[in-house]
C-alpha cells in the first residue's frame, strides 16, 4: 500500500479521517481532547499549523484568561500528551486499518496526516476481537481441515474444553479495556429496545454519554471484549401504555451478574423527556450516593488498605464526606495517604483527598488547595475539583470564584451537588436570578424518574 504526501491529499479527505476518529469510542468520551484535535487540524490545514503555541491553545480551546502563562501552568503540555496518547490507542483499535493517519509529534502542536491510497469507506467497520468471534474462526477453519468423523469428535472436545476456559477466564490487567487507573467504577448500557431515539441515539447512548461527565467513572459505549473488575451493565426493555414508555431497567456487575440496582421509569414519548431520563438516571447511578460508588463499600472499614483496595477507599471517602463521622473520616484518611503514596498523580484520588480535607477543616487550605490545583491540572474535566476551588476562593471572597465555579459546571452540568454549591455562592454574591436558576435545574436532575 502507497504511502502517499499528506499535502496531495484533499481537504475533504483530511477531514473525513478527522470525523472518524472524534466519532470514535476513544474520543465520544472526551470532548476536551476531541476540541484540541478538531482546532490543530484546522489551523494546520490552514497553513497556521507552525504558528501553534502553548498560550494559543491555552487560551482558544482550554479556556484560560489572556494572562495565562504557559511557564507556571502545563496544562497544554497534559493535554497534548493526553492527545498523543489517545491518538496512539484509536490507530492500534478502531482506527487500525485507516488509510489516513493523523499524528501530532512532540514538540508541537500542529499536526501531521499520513495517507495511503485506499478509500476508508469500502472497508467494513472495526469491532473488537470478541471470543465467539474467534470461537466461529476457529471453527470454520479447523472443519475446512478436516472431514472425517475422528477429527468430527476432536473438534468437539475442542468446543467444549474451549467454552470452560473461557467461563473461568479473568479479565488482563495489561488489556485496554481494563483501564486499571484509580476509579470508582466503569459502566456500560446495553440496548434497551422499543424506545424513540434523539438524533440517532436511545436512552442507553444517552446514559452513557451523561455518565461519563462524572470524575472516577469510566462509561464505554460499545462492546467490552475484556471486562474489568469493576464493570456495571444497565439493561433493560420497555413497553408503550397509553401515554408513556414504561421502562424496567437494572444495574447488574458484569463479572458477578449481582443486581444491585433496579428502577420502573415513565418517561413521555418526547425526546426531551427521554433526554432529561438519561441525565436524572446518571446522577441516580453515578453520583456521590449513587451504586455503582457505594457498592464497593467494604465490611470491616478498618480493614481498609489504600494500596490494596482502591475502589474500597474511594467508597469509604465518599461515606466519609457524606456523613463527617469521624471514624469513617479516620479510616479514609489513612487509606487515601496510603494510595497516593504509589499514585500521586491519580486526579481521583487527589480531588477525593482535597474535598475530605475540606469537609474535616477548611483551615487547611495549603495542602487542599495543592491537591485540586494538582488535580485540575492532571484532568481539566475534574468537577470535584474546580468545585473545591471555587469553594476556596469563596472563602476567601475572591472574584475567581464565580470562574472556578462556572468549569465545574461546565465539565458535569449532570450533578445536581455542583449546581446547589454554585447556587449557594451566587446567592451569598447577589446573583439571586442565577442562584435560583441553578438551583431550578438540580431540582429537576434530583426529581424521581422511577416508580418504586
Amino acid at each position: 500500500m502507497r504511502e502517499i504526501p499528506w499535502q496531495d491529499i484533499p481537504r475533504e479527505k483530511v477531514l473525513g479521517a478527522l470525523r472518524r476518529v472524534l466519532l470514535s469510542a476513544e474520543f465520544k468520551t472526551a470532548p476536551q481532547l476531541a476540541a484540541f484535535l478538531t482546532f490543530s487540524v484546522t489551523r494546520t490545514l490552514e497553513g497556521r499549523g507552525a504558528l501553534l503555541k502553548a498560550y494559543t491553545v491555552a487560551t482558544e480551546v482550554l479556556g484560560r484568561h489572556a494572562d495565562f502563562d504557559p511557564q507556571a501552568d502545563p496544562i497544554v503540555r497534559v493535554e497534548a500528551t493526553r492527545l498523543r496518547r489517545a491518538l496512539d490507542r484509536y490507530y492500534m483499535s478502531e482506527g487500525r486499518d485507516d488509510p489516513i493517519r493523523i499524528t501530532m509529534p512532540r514538540g508541537g502542536y500542529s499536526i501531521i496526516v499520513h495517507g495511503r491510497d485506499e478509500d476508508p469507506e469500502e472497508r467494513p467497520p472495526y469491532e473488537p476481537e470478541t471470543f465467539k468471534k474467534r470461537f466461529i474462526t476457529l471453527t470454520q477453519t479447523y472443519w475446512a481441515q478436516t472431514r472425517n468423523a475422528v477429527a468430527a469428535i476432536a473438534l468437539m472436545g475442542f468446543l467444549v474444553s474451549t467454552t470452560f476456559l473461557f467461563l473461568d477466564a479473568k479479565p488482563s490487567a495489561t488489556d485496554n479495556n481494563a483501564d486499571l487507573r484509580p476509579r470508582y467504577g466503569a459502566v456500560i448500557a446495553g440496548p434497551i429496545t422499543g424506545l424513540p431515539t434523539v438524533e440517532g441515539f436511545g436512552l442507553a447512548d444517552l446514559l452513557v454519554e451523561t455518565t461519563s461527565h462524572f470524575s472516577g467513572i469510566v462509561a464505554f459505549s460499545g462492546m467490552v471484549p475484556h471486562p474489568p473488575d469493576d464493570l456495571y451493565v444497565v439493561e433493560g426493555s420497555s413497553y408503550k401504555s397509553a401515554s408513556n414508555y414504561e421502562i424496567d431497567l437494572r444495574l447488574r456487575h458484569a463479572i458477578s451478574g449481582r443486581v444491585i440496582w433496579t428502577s420502573h421509569l415513565q418517561v413521555k414519548p418526547e425526546p426531551d423527556s427521554l433526554r432529561m431520563a438519561a441525565r436524572q438516571l446518571a446522577h441516580r447511578l453515578a453520583g456521590r450516593n449513587g451504586p455503582i460508588r457505594t457498592d464497593a463499600l467494604p465490611a470491616k472499614i478498618e480493614a481498609v488498605s489504600g494500596r490494596d483496595a482502591i475502589r474500597a477507599c474511594l467508597a469509604v471517602t465518599d461515606a466519609a464526606i457524606r456523613s463527617n463521622a469521624p471514624n469513617l473520616r479516620n479510616a479514609a484518611r489513612r487509606c487515601l495517604d496510603e494510595a497516593l503514596i504509589t499514585r500521586s498523580e491519580s486526579t481521583v484520588l487527589l480531588s477525593s483527598s482535597a474535598v475530605l480535607r475540606f469537609t474535616a477543616s477548611s483551615n487547611d487550605t495549603e495542602k487542599i488547595e495543592a491537591e485540586a490545583k494538582l488535580a485540575i491540572t492532571l484532568d481539566p474535566q475534574n468537577e470535584e475539583a474546580a468545585n473545591l476551588l471555587a469553594a476556596l476562593a469563596a472563602l476567601r471572597r475572591d472574584d475567581a470564584a464565580k470562574t472556578w465555579g462556572e468549569k465545574a459546571i461546565a465539565a458535569n452540568p449532570f450533578d445536581p451537588a455542583i449546581l446547589r454549591a454554585e447556587a449557594q455562592r451566587r446567592e451569598a454574591a447577589g446573583d439571586i436570578a442565577k442562584a435560583n436558576l441553578l438551583v431550578s435545574q438540580a431540582t429537576i436532575l434530583e426529581a424521581a424518574t422511577d416508580t418504586n
